[in-house]
């Protein structure tokens, strides 16, 4: 594992998604897709964020990076390149090898297997070349799509983490679903 947190050397692409740097032409999409409801609903982006403060967390993202703590990608459309969503490997503990995957999609973006391809993608990576040993997601039992999506990527349930969080005001349950190296040959490449 290495000492500090890398990014892959390009871009990670399928026939869905291609997952890469955030740039500054993002930021209206990315602002217009945290508007959907959908999006604070399960995340912890705060309902109505303002374009500058979207801006000042895309700008904090290399800081992030360079200190362990997150790495960041857009979700962009392999056709026209336009914004999709996000996806990042956080509360990352790199003496340990292990970090939890998070992910939102604007309203565009969905339906269409983009975040399932995602999943892969970012965890084939940190799996082989980012040198991680576990990587999980946490997810509140209600979000179907969400917790489809992870199994159908490969990652394995392990069950209900009771009060886990607070959210919105309330406590709420966590789904933990993981993915291992020794899980890859299995985990499905399509679909």
């Amino acid at each position: 594992m290495p000492e500090r947190l890398v990014r892959p050397a390009g871009p990670l692409r399928d026939e869905r998604v291609v997952l890469r740097r955030w740039r500054a032409e993002d930021l209206p999409d990315v602002h217009l897709g945290m508007q959907d409801p959908e999006v604070p609903r399960w995340t912890r982006i705060p309902e109505g964020n303002p374009p500058h403060e979207v801006r000042r967390y895309l700008d904090g993202q290399p800081r992030a990076q360079a200190d362990g703590a997150e790495l960041v990608f857009a979700l962009a459309d392999p056709v026209d390149d336009r914004f999709l969503g996000s996806i990042s490997l956080l509360r990352v503990v790199l003496e340990e090898h292990r970090a939890e995957v998070g992910y939102w999609l604007a309203p565009w973006g969905r339906g269409r297997g983009v975040l399932t391809s995602a999943l892969r993608l970012l965890s084939r990576w940190a799996l082989t070349d980012g040198g991680f040993a576990r990587l999980e997601l946490r997810i509140d039992p209600r979000n179907a799509p969400s917790l489809a999506a992870g199994e159908r990527a490969g990652y394995v349930r392990e069950g209900v983490m009771r009060s886990m969080q607070e959210h919105r005001g309330e406590r709420i349950d966590l789904v933990l679903l993981s993915l291992l190296p020794s899980d890859l040959p299995r985990a499905p490449t399509a679909g």
